[in-house]
């Protein structure tokens, strides 16, 4: 089974395809393993995206490199068959839905498995927990999901099988626009800043599932 990694070497965000490292910002494919395109940018100082397209043509397993606990993920996926999500081989959420958001402490080390010919597109977020807390400071009245992200002996999962409808409207317009078009890069950058905070906001509800390790 092929694997594909996402990694932030230098709070840089980088992808392995198989042992090959890819350093441009637009990765293109159509192979093998897949069809589609990745692409990573450094939002700013603290904030990278890495945003993928794909058609897989074999099955497949994409991790995402454990790095230091002073990191969160913040992660949408949109796609037409169930992905089972893993934690180390050792917990997994398997749910028969198309939209997945979580947010991940990035000390742990999540993958997913994909079958043939599945679809996923998804925007993919590392950010310091630092920023976040800023975040939550100007949105957020403290709560359980607040207190299981901040605290320092455990890591966190916090997972829902939904997109809000808001992040549905941006995600779905955003994923319109054409790669090679000379502003997508500014307009993901906006994209990512609107779905932190509607993440935040909607993380006041009780949909979520946490989950400390």
């Amino acid at each position: 089974m092929k694997i594909i990694t996402y990694n932030h070497i230098n709070k840089e965000p980088r992808i392995t395809i198989g042992v090959n490292q890819c350093l441009k910002q637009l990765v293109n494919g159509d192979n093998p393993l897949y069809r589609g395109s990745h692409f990573s940018t450094k939002v700013e100082s603290g904030i990278s995206a890495i945003v993928t397209d794909n058609v897989y043509k074999e099955d497949a397993v994409v991790k995402y490199a454990a790095m230091d606990s002073e990191h969160i993920g913040i992660y949408f996926f949109y796609t037409d068959r169930h992905l089972d999500f893993r934690i180390d081989d050792s917990f997994h959420i398997d749910e028969n839905q198309s939209y997945h958001t979580m947010l991940v402490d990035l000390g742990l080390p999540l993958s997913y498995r994909v079958a043939k010919q599945t679809a996923v597109f998804s925007v993919n977020i590392s950010m310091e927990k630092q920023l976040l807390s800023a975040y939550f400071r100007e949105i957020l009245f403290p709560n359980l999901t607040m207190d299981a992200i901040q605290d320092t002996e455990t890591k966190s999962l916090i997972y829902n099988n939904y997109i809000s409808e808001q992040s549905l409207i941006l995600l779905e317009e955003f994923r319109a626009i054409a790669k090679n078009h000379p502003f997508y890069e500014l307009f993901l950058k906006g994209i990512v800043y609107a779905l932190i905070k509607d993440f935040v906001i909607n993380m006041q509800g009780q949909n979520y599932y946490i989950q400390n390790n």
